[in-house]
């Protein structure tokens, strides 16, 4: 869910900065409609930089959990904990 959301609002963002309208971005990102303004705002204040940054780490440990016999649940509260 956290590597959804993150490539969620990265695409919004990008049609933000295209100029898109909401409806657009909604259909892009796969955003419902009711709670498409609310997403919106979180994405305009989120930093891309930020966000890219966590979507690749989490791709860093999917890709640990399915090739390793590393602990899930430790790698997962490794990033959590980085939040913080």
């Amino acid at each position: 869910m956290l590597v959804r959301h993150c490539r969620q609002v990265l695409i919004a963002k990008e049609c933000l900065n295209q100029g898109r309208d909401a409806r657009e971005i909604g259909n892009a990102a796969q955003i419902p409609q009711f709670i498409l303004e609310q997403f919106l705002r979180q994405a305009r204040t989120a930093d891309s930089d930020s966000i890219q940054s966590v979507f690749l780490r989490l791709a860093e440990i999917d890709k640990k959990m399915k090739s390793s016999s590393v602990d899930g649940r430790m790698l997962l509260e490794s990033i959590i904990c980085a939040f913080v």
